[in-house]
């Protein structure tokens, strides 16, 4: 089965045609930000080997463009610690390249796949010009700095199971877990920055923790544009930014009133930028789980919407 992803790319905003097997599925469109782009990794995460088409169209693709390729992936950097360098590649005999390529990765791969990543592989070896020796120390650096990326990956990887398995024993845990977009890694998080969020009396306590309530400033008829603090919790300020990302993200399959508001704070604005709302989404979402986890109650969007 063949997957291809087609886009449409424009200044604010880009459409996406969704074909399988040459036969048109899907079509939406997303804004040319944080949002629309998770929003497209979904996606592309529940296609199988999807392929991307869109045409460069200067500086509106380059956002696009530098949010898919940026690389990730064991495979990857298992690949460049074996062949930091494109002579390693062209030494190699097809057979080599081929038995790399499946040892890349603690997935299975076809061989078909394996195939196809051996094609391109010869043809970006062949494309590309060397700017140091097979025998430069640069080499050994640029291995040591990938088996780091790889090493700590799988470090924070453990912690996070840790976090999960310790978070599973609070009650807050399926709270949060019952709002859309919050999966396991979000709800740990919080949990571990935030803590135990019945010590605070109100929401507006957590704001202030955080750091997302609003300063004033006036002297004499002069007033300052608020803005917000940022003198709390660095971190959790952090995972509740994405947590609203991943409400909106989520809310196309299950409907949340945060992201309604979301929507409605961005239809309203002629702002370009999602910061001011996203904020504003963000102060919605901690008084949506500081009264759930206080009254031990699961997120009800029909309830919520009503409020």
């Amino acid at each position: 089965m063949r997957t291809v992803f087609g886009i449409d790319v424009s200044k604010a905003s880009s459409e996406v045609a969704i074909l399988v097997n040459s036969e048109k599925v899907h079509s939406y469109s997303f804004p040319n930000d944080a949002i629309g782009f998770s929003r497209l990794f979904h996606d592309l995460e529940q296609a199988y080997h999807p392929e991307i088409v869109f045409e460069a169209r200067g500086v509106y693709s380059r956002r696009l463009e530098a949010f898919l390729s940026k690389p990730s992936g064991e495979q990857y950097w298992n690949l460049i610690i074996a062949f930091p360098i494109s002579t390693l590649i062209l030494k190699q005999s097809r057979e080599e390249l081929e038995h790399a390529l499946r040892n890349s990765t603690s997935k299975r791969i076809s061989d078909k796949r394996v195939a196809i990543l051996t094609d391109k592989l010869l043809a970006l070896a062949h494309q590309s010009y060397p700017a140091v020796s097979p025998s430069s120390p640069m080499l050994d650096e640029v291995r040591y700095y990938a088996q780091e990326l790889l090493r700590l990956k799988t470090q924070r990887q453990d912690v996070l199971d840790n976090m999960i398995q310790l978070a599973r024993t609070l009650p807050e845990y399926e709270i949060l877990l019952s709002i859309p977009g919050i999966a396991e890694t979000t709800a740990a998080s919080l949990i571990g920055e935030l803590g135990d969020v019945r010590r605070f009396k109100s929401s507006n306590q957590i704001n202030a923790f955080i750091g997302i309530d609003l300063r004033h400033y006036q002297s004499g008829d002069y007033l300052a544009q608020e803005h917000i603090t940022k003198r709390g919790n660095p971190y959790a300020r952090k995972i509740l930014f994405k947590a609203v990302h991943n409400v909106v993200s989520a809310s196309r399959f299950h409907p949340c009133h945060i992201a309604d508001f979301y929507g409605k704070r961005k239809r309203q604005s002629p702002n370009t930028s999602t910061k001011p709302y996203t904020i504003a989404s963000m102060h919605r979402l901690i008084r949506c789980l500081y009264y759930l986890i206080t009254h031990n109650k699961n997120y009800d969007y029909t309830l919520a919407k009503s409020q």
